[in-house]
């Protein structure tokens, strides 16, 4: 189940999270400081969000062992192609940097560096501590093509999903006492660790408390009717209030506020979205929405090569000026060649390709 207004919402923030990555360095400081650009990677969480919405109203009835294993096709069929195309391509161009470009880049990676995150990544562990201790990039630990650490984490969480559903209905478990359980347990983990924005070691506990409070506001407004036309409207500044909140604190502070603010937010959000009608939904329906909204998951994936090589081949290979002008050019033309490439990418790979792949593993 598609529920356009809502895919609109990932498309708007998924260009949100790019601003976030863009690099400092090619951007005027009034912009990069910007609290709703330096707090925008918690709109990751609105995904996972959204998709224990989605997939709670498509797979909550995974009642036998055939259905669960169809299932975990297509959630595999729907994330790697895209995902492994990005990384390797990722990979060649590291590969080819940092062999024979080396001073285009600030951090020299050997190449064991890179295959051990590329294997990280390709076997969507890089949410987990699995291959932590082998290798460190200037990222981190987050893999080839660092955003993947949130693919990853869904991947886990859709496996995990899927088997509490198929054995609650096996051994007559109660689901929601299940998942509710699951979901105190890793808020209990995140305040014993005193972090929420996990990524690259227990990303996928993030995407445990997002994903089960999406599926609980899909078990919440299943079947009820419409609330108060436009109450939609008070998702905008209840958003903008809450990054701007959690732009004022730092350390643990900050981190426990995120827990506690930042998943109720964006469930709180999709209920508000879902039970209401009215302006903010008419404008989610604007086509140049819904387009972005349609190829978001290109663009996540697509991102940081767009984004690095673009600014870097501008303002270091064709020495320009960094006016601020001339700054939010090439954001913006930046921004134009990631939304082409990647309709590109979502027609050719998303689209072509796993259809291709369905043919030939789910008939």
């Amino acid at each position: 189940m598609r529920i356009i207004k809502l895919d609109s919402l990932r498309g708007i923030f998924s260009i949100m999270v790019v601003l976030h990555h863009f690099d400092q360095a090619f951007l005027p400081s009034w912009f990069y400081d910007n609290f709703l650009i330096r707090e925008s990677n918690f709109f990751v969480d609105f995904f996972f969000v959204l998709s224990g919405y989605v997939i709670a109203s498509k797979y909550a009835g995974i009642k036998t062992q055939s259905h669960l294993i169809l299932y975990l096709k297509k959630r595999l069929i729907r994330l790697a192609p895209l995902l492994f195309y990005t990384t390797t391509l990722y990979l060649i161009l590291q590969l080819v940097f940092n062999i024979f470009f080396p001073y285009l880049l600030g951090t020299h990676e050997s190449i064991s560096t890179l295959l051990f995150a590329y294997l990280d990544t390709m076997t969507f562990l890089n949410s987990t501590v699995v291959f932590n201790s082998l290798y460190i990039t200037n990222v981190g630990n987050m893999g080839m093509n660092f955003p993947s650490w949130s693919i990853s984490a869904e991947l886990i969480i859709y496996i995990f999903f899927g088997c509490i559903i198929y054995f609650s209905f096996q051994r007559k478990w109660n689901r929601n006492a299940i998942l509710f359980f699951v979901l105190i347990a890793a808020i209990s983990f995140s305040v014993y660790k005193g972090m929420y924005a996990f990524t690259d070691d227990f990303g996928y506990i993030r995407g445990i408390i997002s994903f089960i409070l999406g599926y609980f506001v899909w078990n919440f407004t299943n079947n009820k009717s419409k609330w108060i036309p436009n109450l939609s409207m008070a998702v905008p500044p209840l958003i903008i209030a809450a990054l701007y909140l959690l732009h004022l604190q730092s350390g643990y502070l900050y981190q426990m506020m995120a827990l506690a603010i930042v998943p109720l937010l964006f469930a709180l959000s999709i209920l508000l979205i879902v039970q209401s009608d009215g302006i903010l939904t008419n404008i989610l329906l604007l086509k140049p929405l819904t387009f972005l909204g349609k190829i978001s998951y290109s663009i996540y994936l697509n991102q940081i090569i767009v984004i690095t090589i673009i600014p870097h081949f501008l303002f270091q290979i064709f020495e320009l000026n960094p006016t601020v002008p001339i700054q939010i050019a090439v954001l913006v033309c930046s921004l134009i060649v990631l939304v082409i490439y990647s309709f590109l990418t979502n027609q050719l790979i998303e689209t072509q390709f796993s259809k291709w792949l369905k043919a030939k593993f789910l008939t």
